[in-house]
């Protein structure tokens, strides 16, 4: 009976369904990497509905699936903005206010729409630390040492303010003055936004699954049950962190170089699998839509196996086989691919 490569229970067949090594919700892609007999229905399930959901509904990479056209536009609604921050960063005593993308006519069916808040004066009076309605409601901005509620407050929209102020009052805070302003943007401009996101341990975790997962697809069931993975492996199931992480996170060069705009990286996701330099450690790599490359350290011993790539190209939902080779080879592998043509 085959063996499930996460829980390690021998089940029937009938107990196993398909597993995809690349999250069908990152793109459903010709040529894909598909499990059979491999993960259970029970760990898969589980999966689907912890950690892959985490990722895909609440992490960076997650909204970046309504950026490039792998979920429709008009579904950015299930998206949840807890772990990603999108901050309007033009400037004046509106830097910092949170903005959410909504269904609109922008090049990608996207548009940015301010979230309702209020901004409290920061105790340096360089600006303003802005809080969502919830957040706001829930008094988080009691115990930030880093805003002076007494130098000001902002409060978006307009409409917002009667409630705002009445929750203040109740918290002790009574402001004399009050004032309608608006955000300095006009409907159609182009503004600056920062993207700020945290990267938590569920990501992480799914992420080792994904390298993994394709251990198992290159090399075999077989081979992903080895003892040498049992560390990864509970990591992924339970969430037990090994006393040394086994999972950091880096930015290829194209992300940050100055002279590459940020719409011409190569928009591709990508796992490699490979000894390190002294052939005692085997690690992978895993990125999505050409971002952050999460590094893990599937083995802490040598496994004697070779290295292997794939690339899912957003642009025309197709998986390719990478050369098998030094690092720079993998790196030459996306040389000409950009958000454009693919």
């Amino acid at each position: 009976m085959p063996t499930c490569i996460y829980c390690r229970s021998e089940k029937a067949s009938g107990e196993f369904n398909r597993e995809h090594v690349i999250p069908e919700a990152f793109g459903r892609f010709k040529n894909n990497l598909v499990l059979h007999n491999t993960v259970c229905s029970e760990c898969n399930s589980r999966f689907a509905n912890s950690i892959d959901l985490h990722l895909a509904r609440f992490s960076a990479e997650g909204l970046e699936r309504y950026r490039w056209g792998v979920k429709p536009a008009e579904d950015i609604k299930k998206f949840n903005y807890r772990n990603v921050r999108l901050e309007y960063d033009e400037g004046g005593d509106w830097k910092g206010l949170l903005c959410e993308l909504i269904p609109g006519g922008g090049p990608d069916g996207l548009v940015l729409e301010p979230l309702t808040q209020v901004g409290f004066a920061l105790t340096d009076a360089q600006g303003f630390k802005f809080y969502n309605a919830d957040d706001f409601f829930a008094s988080k901005w009691k115990k930030d040492p880093t805003i002076n509620p007494s130098g000001g407050v902002r409060v978006y929209p307009i409409s917002f303010h009667t409630r705002a102020k009445e929750h203040l009052e109740r918290e002790g805070i009574v402001l004399t003055t009050w004032r309608e302003d608006t955000i300095p943007v006009e409907h159609g401009q182009e503004i600056t936004v920062s993207h700020r996101f945290q990267v938590t341990d569920d990501v992480r975790r799914v992420v080792a699954k994904v390298a993994l997962n394709y251990v198992a697809s290159v090399y075999g069931a077989e081979t992903a049950l080895r003892g040498e993975f049992d560390s990864i492996r509970r990591y992924v199931h339970t969430g037990f962190q090994p006393m040394l992480p086994v999972v950091g996170v880096n930015v290829p060069p194209w992300v940050y170089h100055p002279m590459m705009e940020e719409d011409k990286r190569p928009v591709v996701h990508w796992i490699i699998v490979r000894p390190d330099v002294t052939g005692d450690v085997f690690l992978g790599q895993v990125c999505l839509f050409g971002w952050m490359v999460y590094l893990i350290v599937l083995s802490f011993e040598a496994t004697g196996l070779d290295g292997s790539g794939h690339f899912f190209n957003v642009s025309d939902l197709t998986a390719y086989k990478m050369p098998t080779g030094p690092k720079e080879r993998f790196v030459d592998a996306f040389e000409g691919l950009d958000a454009q043509n693919g």
